[in-house]
């Protein structure tokens, strides 16, 4: 466009340093982002060895605050004490500005991760987390989570052990562990998967994926 000029940025750079390691003794990779308020909330995967007597690097989940005003940064990572490996793969902040992570936790190697779903208070302590179910690798998901004015979060996924052809989404609040809601389409022995979300103004629920290994599906749920 004649007469634009290019917007002037700042670029940050994040490095994850538990107390006595080295600098950049870990590979950090980013899986999604959300707003709350001046807070940048970033989850992923931070990948190298976690516990000094222990020779292999192995992924954790981690969740990284960043305040944009204050240029502070801080990061949650697990800590592996239950499950070996975790990653993140998607955020939400809810309408309490409470952010909502969906990821798994595997051993190692990891080869039949477990979904989960875990909520952080705004200062980043954990305070609630389910699991969804048995996966045989980790590109099932989960893939998006939105949040409802209905007052819970909703998470897009491909379908669970013994059903891992489904397009899949479920709903979930704090008050308890099982889902409020699933909602699951196959057919045949065609591969489904459910990748996007999106939430009307009245709480309608639309996701977007693939069905009939590979045709473009979109399915309307009332939520």
């Amino acid at each position: 466009m004649a007469g634009a000029t290019e917007a002037a940025g700042e670029a940050w750079t994040f490095d994850y340093r538990p107390e006595g390691f080295n600098p950049h003794g870990f590979a950090e990779t980013t899986r999604d982002c959300a707003f709350a308020g001046d807070t940048l909330v970033m989850v992923g995967e931070a990948r190298g060895k976690h516990e000094k007597l222990k020779p292999d690097p192995v992924d954790r989940h981690f969740l990284l605050r960043f305040e944009t005003m204050a240029k502070t940064a801080d990061w949650t990572v697990v800590s592996g004490q239950v499950d070996l490996q975790s990653g993140a793969t998607t955020v939400v902040v809810d309408d309490q500005g409470r952010y909502w992570t969906g990821g798994y936790v595997c051993g190692d190697p990891c080869n039949q991760p477990m979904m989960e779903l875990r909520a952080y208070s705004p200062g980043g302590s954990l305070f609630w987390k389910t699991q969804i179910g048995a996966v045989t690798n980790k590109n099932w998901g989960p893939h998006d989570l939105v949040w409802s004015p209905a007052g819970y979060a909703v998470i897009a996924m491909g379908g669970t052990m013994g059903g891992e052809l489904a397009f899949a989404v479920q709903a979930y609040s704090t008050a308890q562990l099982d889902p409020l809601w699933s909602y699951s389409r196959k057919d045949n022995q065609y591969m489904y998967m459910a990748y996007a979300l999106a939430v009307g103004l009245f709480g309608e629920v639309y996701a977007g994926g693939f069905a009939m290994s590979g045709y473009p599906a979109v399915a309307y749920i009332a939520g």
